[in-house]
């Protein structure tokens, strides 16, 4: 799951992918079907939005609780996800913040999920995916990456945005994807890649980032 010749104690990005990695449900499919029927995109995005509040993050308070170690720690956070609805990763993050202000959280730390790095996809024009966000920093993989097997464009793209945005450059790497393909390729890669299991009860995954990280 990890790689031995990286340490340990290195400080990481954290990739997560949103839709089943973050989510219960994948809401791009929602979306897009919504969208099908008539919706305008906004209509849409904001129909998963209140889904989301309804449903919650995919492991709740111990997703929030393991953020609120690994920022604390020194580690940073980024979303890579093929969704072109960068909206709904931002809006999951921001319910994050009052848990970890109400754990003493600086701002430093809980900046990291107020304004967001999101990677996001580009698989159909029509759908619109913005450009810009505010309260969040985005970042779109070409169209003509899109179709490559795995995360590396996202995740070299996140690396970049978080060097941008926050001034720091982060050589290691851990990608979190319910994905099996994608957390093969990121491994091929040479990144840490750690498997969120198709159970969106399971929480296992949680606990191996922990372990990967040492908190």
């Amino acid at each position: 799951m990890t790689l031995p010749q990286r340490s340990l104690r290195e400080p990481a990005l954290v990739c997560f992918d949103f839709d089943l990695t973050l989510t219960h449900e994948h809401l791009y499919h929602a979306v897009r079907q919504q969208i099908a029927q008539g919706a305008r995109r906004e209509r849409a995005c904001l129909l998963a939005a209140q889904r989301l509040a309804r449903a919650g993050a995919r492991g709740g308070e111990e997703l929030w609780d393991t953020l609120h170690a690994l920022l604390s720690a020194g580690h940073g956070v980024a979303v890579t996800s093929f969704t072109c609805f960068p909206e709904l990763p931002m809006t999951l993050l921001a319910h994050g913040v009052p848990r970890l202000r109400a754990c003493g959280a600086p701002r430093e730390v809980t900046s990291w999920l107020s304004r967001p790095v999101v990677v996001y996809g580009d698989p159909d024009p029509a759908l619109r995916p913005p450009f810009k966000l505010a309260g969040a920093h985005l970042a779109r993989v070409p169209p003509e990456r899109f179709e490559e097997v795995g995360k590396g464009a996202h995740m070299a793209l996140a690396r970049e945005r978080v060097a941008e945005e926050r001034g720091r450059r982060f050589e290691r790497l851990v990608l979190v994807d319910d994905d099996a393909r994608n957390v093969s390729r990121a491994l091929e890669e040479g990144h840490e890649a750690i498997t969120a299991p198709q159970d969106p009860l399971d929480r296992a995954h949680l606990a191996a980032l922990r372990a990967a990280l040492e908190l």
